[in-house]
């Protein structure tokens, strides 16, 4: 009888471990380094201080990157990374795009994620949602307004 119930207790933890090798099979990793170079309006950024990451085929920016970009200002809080356009004559002197929320996890465009202590956004909607182009060649990224 013992043998039996251990049999059975074995049997079920590794069907446990293969449900779980399976479920974490779905889920895409972070690629922390993924190699990319990043060139904003003719500008590089270097990796080192823009920190791209790759998640399946989508180049993930810190918001706070998009504040590369000409007119746009990006404010981060622990709510998510304010979006705003610069316009001088206006009241304030920017007109509020929208607030990028900080999921838990990479979620699909234009959903923002909290990872290492900032809000990360997938690069080419966000560009273009600002009005740039986004090119890709040779692991190499363009950007340009």
């Amino acid at each position: 009888m013992r043998k039996k119930l251990l049999l059975v207790f074995a049997a079920t933890f590794l069907i446990l471990l293969a449900t779980q090798g399976l479920a974490l099979a779905g889920v895409p990793a972070i690629e922390t380094d993924p190699g990319i170079e990043v060139y904003i309006n003719g500008l590089h950024v270097p990796r080192e201080n823009l920190k791209p990451i790759l998640i399946g085929d989508t180049t993930y920016i810190p918001a706070q990157a998009l504040g590369l970009l000409r007119n746009v200002i990006v404010q981060e809080n622990e709510k998510g990374a304010a979006l705003a356009i610069e316009a001088p004559k206006s009241k304030y002197g920017y007109y509020p795009i929208c607030l990028i929320t900080a999921n838990d996890e990479a979620g699909p465009p234009p959903a923002g994620f909290k990872w290492n202590g900032k809000i990360y956004v997938p690069l080419r909607y966000w560009a273009e949602f600002l009005g740039a182009t986004v090119t890709y060649q040779d692991g190499t990224v363009y950007v340009q307004q």
